[in-house]
């Protein structure tokens, strides 16, 4: 078990099918080169130097942009089941049975803050599908998006038509409505 600001929370098991894992990074090696006050540093060694930072953030506060991705976890037969910062739910399961909303609460009611997570499901008292979440390894399938903060507006940019998902760029029609670390 692992804590979020002193909670106990099940150490999820992230799908196992699921490929390489999910890795933000908080700058590039071009923002530190135009911010660069000496002459000689080592690109190679900086890009390495920011993915150590990134790591060390993550690992620390968890995702702060919203990440998708399937987590499992051992709920002990309790009817609260404490997890890692949730922003929303896309599918959960317990002992391979499918829940709706009216299965579960989220908590704490409202967020920790505004546009951030919640870190725990409680039992719905008038659930026909759920009584506890199950004791067993990788018995609760949850896929939702997770991490500290969503909130999401229109920019009113339209990338271009053309765009693919393993472009290295992105074209918009109007660049002043976007800037770096949105997500879009």
């Amino acid at each position: 078990m692992t804590t979020f600001n002193g909670t106990t929370v099940n150490t999820p098991t992230t799908n196992p099918n699921a490929g390489s894992a999910v890795r933000q990074m908080f700058c590039t090696v071009n923002d530190l080169v135009e911010d660069q006050q000496t002459a000689g540093a080592s690109e190679s060694r900086w890009y390495q130097s920011i993915l150590s930072a990134s790591d060390y953030l993550q690992k620390e506060i968890g995702w702060f942009v919203p990440v998708r991705m399937a987590r499992y976890f051992n709920g002990a037969g309790k009817t609260r089941l404490w997890v890692p910062p949730l922003l929303s739910i896309v599918s959960i399961s317990n002992d391979s049975v499918a829940l709706s909303a009216s299965d579960y609460v989220l908590g704490p009611n409202g967020r920790h803050w505004e546009h951030g997570p919640h870190t725990y499901l409680d039992v719905y008292d008038d659930s026909s599908n759920l009584s506890c979440w199950v004791n067993a390894d990788l018995g609760v399938a949850l896929d939702g998006f997770w991490g500290l903060y969503n909130k999401q507006a229109s920019t009113g940019a339209r990338g271009a038509s053309n765009q693919s998902d393993i472009a290295s760029s992105l074209v918009v029609s109007d660049g002043g409505k976007v800037s770096p670390g949105m997500v879009l």
